[in-house]
């Protein structure tokens, strides 16, 4: 009995991580720039996506233990401050690539991310209601692969 607690825990530890918001964005944006590299037109694009919507919240995790604010917090200001930071990405990102003329399939990527932000802010802080980053860090993004790549996506996976 108590190896299956054991178990189901390292199941839920590998899934966790596998899902983390930034993971799935790397993972979505090198499968988008594989298959529509001239779409990026260049690779700027694709590392500027990669910069605002993996580097910047995953950097998130090494700044807790540099941020005193966050430092004794734990496991919840560490979610808080990788929500924040991914939040930052989203905006900064969009503003920028819409500013700087990306590419259209970026500020498609960009808008997905952005819109998935808005909505799970507002439903965590004025909702009041406890949605899953993880779950909308993964919906937005097989939303997107639906669209660019059709039903052939599942053979990414």
């Amino acid at each position: 009995m108590n190896y299956e607690i054991t178990k189901k825990e390292r199941i839920a530890r590998i899934v966790s991580i596998l899902t983390v918001v930034p993971l799935v964005a790397l993972f979505t944006i090198t499968l988008l720039y594989i298959n529509f590299k001239e779409d990026f037109q260049g690779f700027f694009w694709y590392f500027y996506s990669i910069l605002f919507l993996t580097i910047l919240p995953i950097s998130a995790y090494p700044l807790k233990y540099i941020l005193p604010s966050y430092r004794n917090s734990g496991r919840g200001g560490e979610r808080k401050l990788a929500f924040i930071l991914a939040i930052l990405g989203y905006v900064l990102g969009s503003f920028f690539v819409f500013i700087l003329k990306g590419s259209l399939i970026v500020k498609k990527i960009f808008s997905v991310y952005f819109t998935s932000g808005i909505i799970l802010t507002f439903a965590n802080k004025s909702l009041k209601f406890k949605a899953s980053g993880h779950a909308c860090g993964v919906s937005g993004p097989i939303t997107l692969l639906y669209h660019f790549l059709g039903i052939q996506f599942y053979f990414y996976i």
